[in-house]
């Protein structure tokens, strides 16, 4: 799964560094992005809790539109072979937050609520954190 996460960070032109889990949002370091500041994380969804997810990714956008922030998470699906087809892998998933300049609204009950939604549902195997178009 590594090399997937690796040629979709290349594919999307994301030139930054790899973050610890649970790493703030902030700058990195002494590095200063001038395009989009982004994490993309690979997350390992729990049986039978990909809507679970789902709603966790819409909390996530919602709590931000809520503080006036315009940050955004999106979900990407992961594609796998079944036999003759393609089909979704219900087993993981892929999110791609692109950072608002703002700060983050303070964290309250919403924002506990979509954390929870995630811990539910996943599980997060890798987290990048990077500069898009920077």
């Amino acid at each position: 799964m590594r090399k997937f996460v690796a040629a979709g960070l290349l594919a999307l032109g994301v030139a930054g560094i790899q973050a610890p889990l649970g790493a703030q949002s902030g700058v990195a370091g002494d590095l200063q992005c001038t395009g989009k500041r982004v994490a993309i994380r690979y997350s390992e969804i729990k049986p039978g809790q990909i809507e679970t997810f789902k709603k966790a990714v819409a909390a996530h956008n919602a709590w931000y539109a809520a503080g006036k922030n315009g940050t955004r998470t999106t979900l990407i699906r992961v594609i796998k072979r079944s036999g003759d087809k393609t089909v979704y892998d219900d087993g993981a998933a892929m999110t791609m937050t692109v950072y608002d300049t703002k700060p983050q609204p303070p964290r309250d009950a919403a924002y506990a609520a979509f954390v929870k939604l995630y811990t539910d549902s996943s599980d997060v195997k890798e987290e990048h954190r990077g500069c898009m178009g920077g």
